[in-house]
Parts: structure tokens; C-alpha cells; sequence
């Protein structure tokens, strides 16, 4: 998860030492759907909605395999054994976490192609002024 502001650990350590950790822990908490699913959308990706903290979806073996797949990508397979004797569920985990890695890395570029062509794209005064 690349949000802090949805991670567990953080979340409950934010307000910490405050007199009113509790309260406003327990609001902010109940704002972002940590209890449940809330009646508007918190999150969209893609075509998927999420009406509760993502948080909620993250796990101990979720972490395990991206931390497996940035091992696999270096060399080290995850079960004993040659690539073909890896078990192909694991390849398809493996598939489809490069392709959301891919896929972030894309829209950065993009947002960075949009970022700089907006900056080259802008004139100063002098260039304006030497034109006429």
C-alpha cells in the first residue's frame, strides 16, 4: 500500500499522545470505513469501488508474495526447483503483480510526460517580448 493514511500501524499511531486520541482515533477511523462498509465510495480503481478502508484487504500473505515476486525477479524462486517447477498458481500471482507494478509505473510516466510538457510548453516573458 503506497498511502500511509491507510495503513493500520500509522493510522493508529497518528493522534497518538493527543488527550483525545481515543475520539478522534475512533472518527477518523469510522470516516475511512474501518468498521464497515459506508454508504459512499471511498476508493476507486478502475472499475472497482471500495466503500471501506482498503486497509481492510491488506494481509500478512498478500505482503508475503510481493515481497516473494521482488525475489523472483532477482533469481530466487519461491518453492525449491527450476522455474518449471514452480506451481503456475504462483506464477499467476507473480503475473499479476508485475502487471499492476507496470501499470503504475505507466501512469507515472505519463503524468511526468504531461508534467514536463506543460513546463516546456509555457513561454517566458523575455521569449514572448523577443518574438515581437
Amino acid at each position: 500500500m503506497d498511502n500511509r493514511e491507510y495503513q493500520c500501524t500509522f493510522c493508529l499511531k497518528k493522534y497518538r499522545g493527543r488527550e483525545d486520541y481515543e475520539k478522534i482515533t475512533q472518527a477518523n477511523r469510522t470516516r475511512k470505513g474501518c468498521f464497515g462498509i459506508i454508504p459512499n465510495t471511498l476508493h476507486k480503481f478502475e472499475d472497482l469501488e471500495y466503500s471501506t478502508c482498503v486497509g481492510n484487504f491488506v494481509s500478512e500473505s498478500a505482503l508475503f508474495w510481493v515481497e516473494a515476486e521482488a525475489r523472483y525477479n532477482q533469481g530466487v524462486m519461491p518453492y525449491p526447483g527450476s522455474l518449471v517447477e514452480q506451481p503456475a498458481k504462483v506464477l499467476d500471482i507473480f503475473s499479476c503483480i508485475a502487471a499492476h507494478k507496470q501499470d503504475k509505473l505507466e501512469k507515472q510516466q505519463q503524468a511526468q510526460k504531461l508534467k514536463d510538457g506543460a513546463i516546456s510548453g509555457r513561454r517566458s516573458n523575455h521569449q514572448i517580448q523577443r518574438r515581437r
